[in-house]
């Protein structure tokens, strides 16, 4: 299955700071709720099933990251299941199980402890009820819709416009009876019992980095990742699979058997709404629009080109569409793995080259507002110093950016420039540290200073002037 494809070196691979903000959590549900409302950009019901998923297989990246391909896998499965629901041969069964198995994007985010893998779940079954109740239309049909847009949303928040494109189908797909409420009312639940929380999460800004990008950047960046996932080296491919794509879904347009004609158109008004509105309503000003929060249109748009290819009559345009789409994609998932630069900064092996050379009393460094956060995760018994508070310490580590050049794709992969911090200490660190030692591990260097007798220090001291913000310094304990 290809959601493992980029999963068995992931006993290899550091987290980023999903780990971190599961450990930090106050114990039970309300302290989950209570640090996503501060600390956290999206909905909680991935974090509440991860946490229960980790009281049963650990919290080892493996385990976790376990769950994300898992789910992709059984995505796959329910979207063949909707196709075959829908009266489609399997000929279109083989193919949307190819396109959605294999695409670099889904793949990616199969082997990531995030959130998107479970949306996608959440998108398939939608699919797959919306189906039954375009050919059977029974309450548990329209229960099915309903409960499964309302875990996508209390999933991701961008799926209200997956929600909004499935239930316009829905509406003028079936009969209009008391049966649709079924459908309509969880989501709508759902979106209102996230309400408050939503509003809370915008407060603290979080989220503002995305408009320092440019939409057109953004956009840029979404078709080629949608496409063929975060793999620089195959950007140039990313043009021809894009008109591959359209060719296929040519005829979707030409099917006169009026169950599956709208079937596949259903599935293309769902991934159109998907992404195009939020892409509408970036221009007016509610800017939040990036390659993975319309992930879930990825779906219907990966099983509306699959039924296009199967419909093609000719088997050599069918065996080269789909050949060019699988083939690309399997190649970019392969090219991903094996790219040392392409996969998450090492901040285990980081933790353990500082415990190695000696514990440091404080560490100071910059957080890149959240991916070196992450290494918090990886070491034990320590406190964030504040500013205005002071530590005495023999042992400082400065962590910093080894200035080695490397492929970046915005920001997947550790080639990126994501950690500012220099690797020169800043000029106000007191004489009294002499320097003892520079460790470099991945692509992280590592300035050790000592003084003979406890120094105290502020924060102050130990940033340079410029990196307050996003940086951090924290003492250990043994």
């Amino acid at each position: 299955m290809g959601h493992w494809l980029g999963f068995w070196d992931s006993v290899h691979k550091a987290f980023g700071t999903t780990r971190l903000f599961l450990a930090r959590s106050p114990p039970g549900l309300l302290g989950l709720l209570g640090r996503i409302s501060t600390a956290e950009g999206s909905p909680p019901l991935y974090y509440i099933v991860l946490a229960i998923w980790g009281r049963v297989f650990g919290f080892s990246e493996l385990a976790l990251r376990s769950f994300s391909a898992l789910v992709g896998s059984v995505t796959v499965a329910v979207g063949v299941s909707a196709v075959h629901k829908w009266g489609f041969d399997r000929k279109a069964q083989r193919s949307v199980a190819l396109l959605l198995a294999f695409n670099p994007f889904l793949v990616w985010y199969s082997q990531e402890a995030r959130s998107y893998a479970l949306l996608t779940l959440f998108g398939s079954l939608a699919l797959l009820g919306l189906a039954r109740t375009q050919t059977q239309g029974s309450v548990r049909d329209f229960a099915l819709v309903g409960a499964a847009l309302a875990g996508a949303v209390l999933t991701h928040y961008f799926a209200v416009f997956f929600a909004i494109g499935l239930l316009i189908v829905l509406g003028g797909t079936v009969e209009r009876n008391r049966r649709l409420l079924y459908s309509l009312l969880p989501p709508i639940a759902a979106g209102t019992v996230l309400l408050p929380l939503a509003i809370s999460q915008r407060a603290t800004g979080q989220q503002d980095w995305i408009t320092e990008w440019s939409l057109n950047f953004r956009l840029d960046a979404a078709m080629r990742h949608l496409l063929l996932g975060p793999s620089i080296p195959w950007s140039w491919v990313v043009p021809f699979i894009a008109i591959t794509f359209v060719i296929a879904t040519v005829p979707i347009f030409r099917i006169d058997e009026p169950r599956k004609r709208i079937a596949a158109r259903s599935l293309l008004v769902v991934g159109i709404c998907s992404i195009g509105i939020p892409m509408l309503l970036a221009t007016v000003g509610f800017d939040y629009f990036l390659d993975r929060n319309v992930v879930l249109g990825l779906i219907p748009l990966l099983m509306v080109a699959a039924i296009g290819i199967a419909l093609y009559i000719q088997v050599l345009v069918r065996t080269c569409l789909a050949s060019v789409l699988v083939v690309f994609s399997i190649a970019s998932v392969f090219a991903v793995v094996r790219d040392s630069d392409m996969q998450r900064a090492d901040y285990r092996s980081l933790a353990a080259t500082l415990d190695a050379g000696g514990r440091p009393d404080i560490i100071s460094m910059n957080s890149g507002r959240v991916p070196m956060s992450a290494l918090r995760g990886y070491i034990d018994g320590h406190r964030e110093i504040g500013w205005g508070s002071t530590a005495y310490a023999q042992d400082v580590a400065f962590i910093g950016l080894d200035p080695v050049p490397g492929r970046c794709d915005w920001w997947y992969g550790r080639a990126c420039s994501i950690v500012y911090l220099s690797a020169e200490p800043p000029q106000t660190m007191p004489h009294v540290f002499r320097l003892v030692g520079i460790d470099r591990v991945d692509r992280f260097v590592i300035t050790r200073y000592h003084a003979e007798v406890p120094v105290a220090l502020e924060p102050a001291f130990l940033i340079p002037p410029g990196d307050e913000i996003g940086s951090l310094v924290f003492e250990l304990f043994d």
